[in-house]
């Protein structure tokens, strides 16, 4: 099982060189890190690469107690609008601990005049004995105030019959490398989320 976890690791590690690869060679191209951390025990790590045609590659890791899972995956991004784009994206999931699995998501991202609004949406399909899930994490809508970002944050697990809905204000600052986000969470617990993102 550490042989396989470390395999797979270095398969998303070399994902990641290659979206850095790829954003020095495709100039029309995007690429996104991100970094949250909660005061709960919830971490992430993320970074994500648009081609110009439109294929998108992503690898994170997602840790929670028990679990820490990478997860490796492709979408396309679908542009109904210049300001609004839908990505449908499959991952494969593996977990140090042993657990595997497939992810199918569905991620937005749009503006219309001064609101912005993003989504990650997704269904978690275990292959070992894991309970299959679905989350959505997060799902935000803000109004821009000069460089500010001002609205609200939800999200959610909904794992067997149990769920554990968050809601609450997030405030973003954008500055020219990203941007910086607080959101205070609460439903099942009170969740203060900090996350740093990296346009590159």
């Amino acid at each position: 099982m550490q042989r396989t976890w470390k395999n797979f690791f270095g398969l998303a590690t070399a994902m990641i060189v290659v979206m850095i690869i790829a954003s020095k060679c495709d100039a029309h191209g995007q690429g996104l890190a991100e970094i949250r951390g909660t005061n709960t025990k919830y971490r992430y790590i993320d970074a994500a690469y648009s081609f110009k045609n439109n294929i998108m590659l992503d690898g994170f890791y997602l840790g929670v107690p028990g679990e820490n899972q990478i997860h490796a995956g492709a979408g396309y991004n679908i542009k109904p609008s210049e300001h609004f784009t839908i990505t449908p994206a499959v991952y494969m999931t593996r977990s140090k601990e042993g657990e595997t699995g497939i992810k199918a998501a569905l991620l937005v991202n749009g503006s219309l005049g001064r609101w912005k609004t993003n989504a990650f949406l997704g269904k978690h399909k275990s292959l070992k004995s894991l309970p299959s899930y679905t989350f959505l994490d997060a799902l935000e809508l803000a109004r821009s105030v000069k460089q500010f970002e001002i609205g609200v944050s939800t999200g959610f697990v909904h794992m067997e019959r149990n769920w554990n809905p968050l809601v609450g204000p997030v405030v973003k600052f954008n500055d020219k490398s990203g941007a910086w986000s607080l959101s205070v969470r609460s439903g099942s617990e009170t969740e203060i989320r900090l996350t740093r993102t990296f346009n590159f």
